[in-house]
């Protein structure tokens, strides 16, 4: 049996791969880094917080809040009296039973929700570009780039000076937080056989439950903001460097690109760590002249056990350095498909919906009534939950699971709206 393209990288990974020690160890690269790029969102509740707090008046000896100093002031903002031109506060005495510090006091509270929706805003249109930016240059460079980002500019952040620097670094850090889970993701998928990969991609997507729950531990432990900032960015940069050193290009982006050699010693490796004999695994490469062109043909064969009428054989064939351009593939294939058009933008309209319930309520965690950490402890188990009967669900097909989950979730927020507007006595 002889392939050729792309289905040729998808045969020989079913053959070699299933999941192996491979696929295991570049699905708990995924889900750790999921983890890093998952503390840059979820960790908001805890950062932009809203903390109890009072003016530092000169005379004032305690640096707690009291329930009567809590009236002191008619505005928590300023000093003064009735009797006497109110001054806006220069420094500030906060509740210490939850956070020793916020950077949501004052005029600067009302600027979080813009921050919020600038920066998912900013995502959402990067998003685009950085998967882009990855068909070009690929699924390692992206991750080690985006890693790094995120490490230098999230540090920067614990060391912002006003609400307004702090914004900004919140928004270039957004692009690097989405392409970084985009780039991950692909780069599993591609490394994995196609009948694992939605098992794979489900069990990588626990991660952000599982940052959740490691948020509110962070969060418990660590009461300033800015030291919390800095433990959930500075190790990105150590990550970068350990994933300069472990990780391989994926083997389709390779092929994509017409760098076969390149694509077969990643197939080879993946057949190393996977115990694949090499023996069956046989990589014959060579080039033939056609005119003044050179083609390279490249063939692997793979006993295959299950017939013994003949082996699987994959040809990689292609000019040599370099494939033409409408032979490679990206992010706008989808602009020549009005079928693919049309089911983007569908998914692309469901995402979005999803994403007003899933951020509004990860956001506004600190709203809800009681404990702080608590309460994001039982979303993040609720998440998990969630993600986990997604391996249930998934013998029963994605239109008319997601079809009824979207009604679930849509009376449900009606719902809780209707009842907050109407409330019950």
């Amino acid at each position: 049996m002889s392939e050729k393209g792309e289905d040729a990288i998808n045969t020989i990974l079913a053959k070699i791969g299933v999941p192996g020690k491979y696929q295991i160890f570049t699905f708990v690269c995924t889900f750790t880094i999921g983890i890093i790029s998952a503390f840059q969102t979820v960790g908001l509740a805890f950062i932009q917080a809203d903390v109890s707090y009072r003016c530092a008046e000169e005379s004032a000896n305690s640096t707690h809040l009291t329930p009567d100093s809590e009236n002191v002031f008619n505005n928590r903002c300023f000093v003064g009296d009735n009797s006497s031109a109110a001054t806006e506060c220069e420094r500030f005495i906060y509740d210490q039973s939850i956070f020793k510090s916020t950077i949501t006091i004052c005029s600067r509270a009302r600027l979080v929700t813009v921050s919020n929706l600038v920066y998912n805003g900013v995502g959402i249109i990067c998003g685009i570009f950085t998967g882009w930016l990855s068909d070009k240059i690929g699924r390692k460079p992206c991750i080690i780039l985006h890693l790094a980002i995120i490490g230098v500019v999230g540090t920067i952040t614990a060391f912002s000076v006003s609400m307004e620097m702090y914004i900004i670094l919140k928004v270039i850090m957004s692009a690097p937080t989405v392409g970084l889970y985009d780039a991950t993701n692909s780069h599993l998928s591609e490394c994995t056989a196609p009948a694992k990969r939605p098992h794979m991609l489900i069990g990588s997507v626990i991660s952000w439950g599982v940052a959740i729950l490691l948020m509110s531990g962070l969060g418990y432990l660590i009461r300033d903001w800015k030291h919390l900032q800095l433990v959930i960015s500075a190790p990105c940069l150590l990550i970068a460097l350990l994933a300069f050193w472990g990780y391989d290009e994926s083997p389709h982006w390779l092929y994509s690109q017409g760098k076969f050699e390149e694509s077969q010693k990643v197939i080879e490796k993946i057949a190393r760590w996977n115990k694949y004999d090499l023996e069956d695994f046989s990589v014959i490469s060579g080039k033939v002249k056609h005119g003044e062109s050179s083609q390279k043909v490249s063939t692997i064969e793979l006993k295959d056990e299950s017939n013994n009428a003949s082996n699987i054989s994959v040809e990689f064939t292609g000019e040599e350095n370099e494939m033409t351009e409408s032979s490679k593939h990206g992010c706008l294939q989808i602009l020549k498909s009005g079928r693919f058009m049309l089911i983007f933008l569908i998914c692309s309209f469901a995402w979005f919906s999803c994403n007003i319930g899933y951020y509004g309520l990860l956001y506004g965690i600190g709203d809800l009534v009681g404990d702080l950490y608590v309460n994001n402890t039982l979303g993040g188990v609720a998440e998990i939950i969630a993600y986990c009967l997604c391996f249930v669900i998934l013998k029963g097909g994605r239109k008319y699971v997601y079809v009824g989950l979207g009604i679930i979730g849509g009376v449900s927020l009606i719902g809780s709206a209707i009842f907050t507007i109407y409330p019950t006595r």
